[in-house]
């Protein structure tokens, strides 16, 4: 099978645990692309920080962030699927019922900001979080919802997201629904990573069509490429999408069981160069 699109997942896939891609992987992925495979790196990363990556890997790609809700290229948007803002401020009352705080990432087409809410200085992950974005984050205003956002994300102890989650994917008793007035269809989607953040889980808000599969398709859109002709990777939750929509799916042996169940074939680890192994073996590197 032909393949024209190669989509590859960064953290736990792309990555080392050291956070180094390793020179076998980056020179086949040269390789790949100089026989006319076009590269998509699929994170859910927003763009800043998918960007020392990258600079790194040094190679043309489309850029699939933020969990597929803005595709880039030579840092221009070619598609976004942002979280409706009526969305945002129904699951930001679900967060505040909990108690708990949040931060909401800016429009993509507005100037970069972290909005904050709730009492985030007593979350000791929120409080690490801050410290590292400090030049973007804004404390919660009316405004923030001018425009639709990117993505809301909650991080707090593995208990309270599993009560949070449950109460945004309606699994529990709640006076607020997270469905839409008119019942036309959900307002957003919940991705409970349970071991994709360094320092333990999150729960993310995203737009009802937000995927990395959906960021994919808008790729295979500009090259006119097939599903049948995209090849994954991917080792976790939010990978399930993009490895069943792709003609051929592949999990690293770190993968979870999600991610496994979804894929088409395994590789070895990502500290194994798994990228490079499958590369080679179908003749693309």
């Amino acid at each position: 099978m032909p393949f024209k699109l190669l989509a590859l997942d960064v953290d736990g896939t792309l990555l080392r645990s050291d956070g180094t891609i390793s020179a076998r992987t980056r020179e086949s992925l040269s390789r790949a692309l100089s026989n006319g495979v076009t590269l998509a790196i699929a994170t859910g990363r927003r763009k800043r920080t998918a960007e020392p990556i990258l600079q790194q890997l040094d190679l043309p790609h489309y850029l699939v962030a933020s969990q597929g809700a803005v595709v880039w290229h030579d840092d221009q948007i070619v598609s976004h699927a942002h979280l409706p803002r009526e969305g945002a401020r129904r699951a930001l009352q679900h967060i505040e019922a909990l108690n708990m705080s949040a931060v909401m990432f800016a429009n993509a087409h507005q100037p970069e900001t972290i909005w904050i809410t709730g009492s985030w200085q007593t979350n000791q992950r929120l409080e690490v979080y801050t410290q590292r974005h400090r030049d973007l984050l804004r404390e919660l205003t009316d405004d923030a919802l001018d425009h639709d956002p990117i993505e809301i994300v909650v991080f707090d102890t593995m208990d309270r997201l599993e009560a949070l989650s449950a109460r945004l994917t309606g699994d529990a008793p709640s006076h607020l629904s997270a469905e839409p007035p008119d019942q036309n269809g959900p307002l957003w989607r919940v991705i409970f990573s349970r071991n994709q953040f360094t320092a333990g889980g999150a729960v993310e808000v995203v737009g009802p069509d937000t995927s990395k599969a959906s960021g994919l398709q808008a790729v295979c859109n500009r090259i006119a490429c097939t599903r049948d002709e995209v090849l994954a990777f991917g080792d976790n939750i939010n990978d399930v999408e993009m490895l069943a929509f792709a003609g051929k799916g592949v999990c690293m042996a770190n993968g979870t069981a999600d991610a496994r169940a979804a894929a088409d074939s395994e590789a070895p680890s990502n500290d194994e160069d798994g990228i490079a192994v499958v590369l080679e073996e179908l003749g693309l590197a």
